[in-house]
C-alpha cells in the first residue's frame, strides 16, 4: 500500500534514510517568537511559513513543557519565551 505524502504536509522525507523528518520543528517557533516578542498565534505562522492550526498546535505543545507561555488577550492567545 502507497503512502500519500500529500496527507502529511508538515513532514518531509529525508532522501538517504526514507524517514520523515518535521517540517517544522519546534524551533522554528521559538526562534520566530525572539524574533517577534510577544506575538499572536497569526503572526507566528506567518513568520514560520505555516498554516495557523499547525501554529497553535505546536505553540501548545512547547507551552506543556514549559517553553513559551500564552494570555489571553480577548478571543486570542499572545505567545511569549518563557523567562525559565
Amino acid at each position: 500500500m502507497a503512502i500519500n505524502t500529500n496527507a502529511m504536509p508538515n513532514n518531509e522525507r529525508d532522501t538517504d534514510t526514507g524517514q520523515f523528518t518535521e517540517k517544522h520543528p519546534p524551533e522554528d517557533f521559538t526562534n520566530a517568537l525572539e524574533e517577534l516578542g510577544s506575538a499572536g498565534t497569526r503572526d507566528i505562522a506567518d513568520e514560520v511559513g505555516c498554516p495557523y492550526r499547525t501554529a497553535h498546535h505546536k505553540l501548545t505543545k512547547l507551552e506543556e513543557v514549559g517553553r513559551v507561555e500564552s494570555q489571553k488577550v480577548g478571543n486570542a492567545k499572545l505567545w511569549s519565551l518563557s523567562e525559565d
